[in-house]
């Protein structure tokens, strides 16, 4: 066997270097790993996400001035999640498989989230003004300011 050879099968390629994928994943050699990779629908790459929760930051911080800012970045984050994985869904419908009734797990994942959000936006009103004590009226606002949003 040469140094060229190290018994693996892969000439000049050292025995220790990860084969597939799940080996590469494993050992921490992410390197070859694409950052929009980890979902289809892109919701966790703050490349994806990054400009719109700058955005919904922004605007929470106008509507909540006293609030802390750590649980209004967590409400932006989650309303971009909301856009990217909505967008998402609008493209492909939320069933993976209707002859089953599977639905893709990013409609589930939408569902939580939004339903995460609207308790904390419920506290956040009851907190600053009181004026909206319906926390489904929040996501409803934000989902009429979407082009194309319909509350429905």
């Amino acid at each position: 066997m040469s140094a060229e050879d190290s018994g693996n099968g892969r000439a000049g390629v050292p025995a220790e270097v990860p084969t597939g994928r799940a080996e590469t994943v494993r050992g921490g050699g992410r390197d070859n790993v694409h950052p929009l990779a980890a979902t289809k629908h892109g919701a966790y790459s703050k490349a994806v996400t990054g400009e719109l929760q700058a955005g919904h930051l922004e605007r929470l911080r106008e509507r909540f001035p006293a609030a802390d800012v750590s649980v209004l970045s967590l409400q932006a984050s989650r309303l971009a999640q909301l856009d990217v994985i909505g967008a998402w869904l609008a493209e492909r419908g939320i069933m993976r498989n209707r002859r089953t009734g599977t639905i893709y797990p990013a409609a589930d994942y939408w569902a939580r989230t939004a339903s995460a959000f609207e308790r904390q936006q419920e506290r956040l009103e009851a907190q600053h003004d009181g004026a909206s004590r319906d926390p489904a009226d929040a996501l409803r606002r934000h989902l009429e300011g979407l082009p194309g949003g319909d509350a429905a």
